[in-house]
C-alpha cells in the first residue's frame, strides 16, 4: 500500500479574484505511489459544485508525455477557473466541474508537481498503470465516500495511451477482486472518452500526406515526400525500431510545418505557436503553491523535458490490442478537432475502424449523425454498441478547450446515454 497523503483542504481562489465563489472547497495532496524510488503523484480533487454527492467522477489525464494535467486540464480546460494574462482566475462557464466531481493529477511522476528519483521515471505503459492503479486506490481510501460512484477517465493526446492501459488494469484488477485472487475495493470504471489521441502509431502515421494535402499545407511533391516517410516509419515499427520510428515521426511532421511556413500543428488555422505562460507564471507564485501545500521546491514546468526522454520507446507502440476486451465492458469516446495536424481525424478514422471488436462489421455500417448544440452544427457523430467516435467542428488538439461548450455537451450525452440526434 502506498503511503497516503495527508488530506488537504484549500479554498479555491482564497487570496485572488472576488469573483471566485468563497464556498468552494477542494482538496490537494501528494500520493507516494513507490517508496523505493520517492515516487510522488500530486493531485488536485474538486467535488461537484452543484453538491451533489452521487455525482460521477471523472479522472483528467494529460498528454505530452509530460504534460501537466494541473496546469492545463484545470486551468485552461475543464477546470472551474480559467486563469488570464494577469494571473487572475476567471470562472469557466463551461466546466465540467458543475455537475460532475474531477479528480487531476500530474502524470506520470516527474510531470508538473508530481517528482520523483532518477531512477523512478516510467519507461511504459504498464510502468505508468502500476503508478497511477497505486494513486487511485490510495484515493480512495482517503475519500471513502466515492467509491460507489461512477468512475469514468478522459484527457488527451498521449492519454490516448495512458487511458486505454489504465482502464485495462482496472479492469484486469477488479477481476481479480471478483473472484477473490486478490483483495481490495474495486473501482468503478464506467468508461472513458479520449480527445485527439494517439493510440496505434503504426494506422496513424499514415495520415498525415492525405491531412496535410487536403488542406493545402503542402504540395503534391511534397506529399509524395511525406508518403516515403510514412512508409519508413512504419518499417521501422514493425521492426521495433521504436527510437528511429519516433525520429522520423518527428521529422515528417516537423517537415510538414516548416514546409506550411511555420504552422501551428494543434491548430492549423494559426501561424506560430500559442504559450501557456500565464498558466505556468501562475502555479510558480509562491503564495499559490503555499495554498496548495506543494511541499517541495519545484519550479513549474507545464511540460516537462525530462518524462518524454525516459518514454522516448514507448511512444510509437500500440495500445489498440487492449480495446476489444475494453469494449465488451465499457462504454468508449474518441473524438477529434478537425483542424488538429498533430492527431489527424483521417488517421483516427482508420485506426477505430480497425479495431478487431465484437462490433466491428455493425460500426462499419454504422450511420454517421450530425451533432447539433443549440440548433448549430458542433461535429459528426458514428456510434454502434459501446463505442462513439466523434468530429469535433471548429476544434484543434485541445478540442476541449476550443470548443468547450460543445465538448461538455459531447460528455454529458455520452455519460448520460443520451442520443446525439436528441
Amino acid at each position: 500500500m502506498a503511503n497516503l497523503s495527508l488530506i488537504v483542504l484549500i479554498l479555491f481562489g482564497l487570496s485572488f479574484s472576488s469573483s471566485i465563489r468563497s464556498d468552494f472547497f477542494t482538496y490537494t495532496g501528494y500520493i507516494n505511489v513507490n517508496a523505493s524510488a520517492n515516487a510522488n503523484m500530486f493531485y488536485w480533487f474538486l467535488p461537484s459544485m452543484d453538491n451533489n454527492t452521487n455525482a460521477p467522477l471523472i479522472l483528467w489525464l494529460q498528454g505530452g508525455p509530460g504534460c501537466s494535467g494541473i496546469g492545463m486540464g484545470l486551468l485552461y480546460e475543464t477546470g472551474p477557473y480559467f486563469v488570464n494574462n494577469d494571473l487572475q482566475l476567471v470562472p469557466n462557464p463551461s466546466t465540467w466541474n458543475q455537475n460532475y466531481h474531477m479528480l487531476y493529477v500530474d502524470n506520470p511522476v516527474g510531470t508538473g508537481f508530481s517528482y520523483v528519483d532518477d531512477d523512478g521515471y516510467v519507461v511504459n505503459e504498464q510502468q505508468m498503470a502500476v503508478d497511477l492503479h497505486t494513486a487511485l486506490t490510495s484515493f480512495f481510501v482517503l475519500y471513502p465516500q466515492y467509491v460507489k460512484n461512477d468512475f469514468y477517465i478522459f484527457g488527451e493526446s498521449y492519454a490516448g495511451k495512458y487511458i486505454p492501459t489504465i482502464s485495462y488494469f482496472i479492469y484486469q484488477r477488479n477481476q481479480l477482486i471478483s473472484n477473490g485472487s486478490s483483495s481490495g475495493t474495486p473501482i468503478n470504471l464506467q468508461g472513458f472518452g479520449i480527445g485527439n489521441g494517439i493510440s496505434d502509431p503504426i494506422t496513424q502515421v499514415n495520415a498525415y500526406s492525405d491531412f496535410a494535402f487536403a488542406t493545402g499545407l503542402v504540395d503534391l511533391s511534397q506529399k509524395g515526400q511525406v508518403e516515403q516517410w510514412q512508409a519508413e516509419t512504419v518499417v521501422a515499427i514493425e521492426a521495433e525500431d521504436w527510437i528511429a520510428a519516433n525520429n522520423l515521426w518527428n521529422n515528417l511532421t516537423l517537415a510538414i510545418i516548416e514546409w506550411a511556413g511555420w504552422v501551428n500543428p494543434a491548430d492549423i488555422r494559426i501561424f506560430g505557436f500559442p504559450d501557456f505562460d500565464a498558466g505556468t507564471n501562475y502555479l510558480n507564485q509562491a503564495s499559490v503553491q503555499a495554498s496548495m501545500h506543494v511541499t517541495r521546491n519545484i519550479s513549474f514546468e507545464m511540460c516537462s523535458d525530462t518524462v518524454p526522454n525516459y518514454l522516448v520507446e514507448d511512444e510509437m507502440k500500440s495500445v489498440k490490442n487492449l480495446f476489444p476486451e475494453l469494449l465488451e465492458n465499457y462504454k468508449v469516446i474518441l473524438f477529434n478537432g478537425n483542424f488538429d495536424m498533430t492527431i489527424p481525424n483521417n488517421g483516427a478514422e482508420m485506426w477505430i475502424a480497425s479495431i478487431p471488436w465484437y462490433g466491428q462489421s455493425g460500426y462499419a455500417t454504422a450511420q454517421r449523425q450530425v451533432w447539433q448544440v443549440n440548433n448549430q452544427v458542433a461535429g459528426f457523430v458514428k456510434q454502434f454498441k459501446s463505442l462513439t467516435q466523434a468530429i469535433v467542428w471548429n476544434a484543434g488538439h485541445m478540442a476541449t478547450m476550443d470548443q468547450a461548450a460543445n465538448v461538455l455537451d459531447m460528455v454529458n450525452r455520452f455519460i448520460n446515454n443520451t442520443p446525439f440526434s436528441a
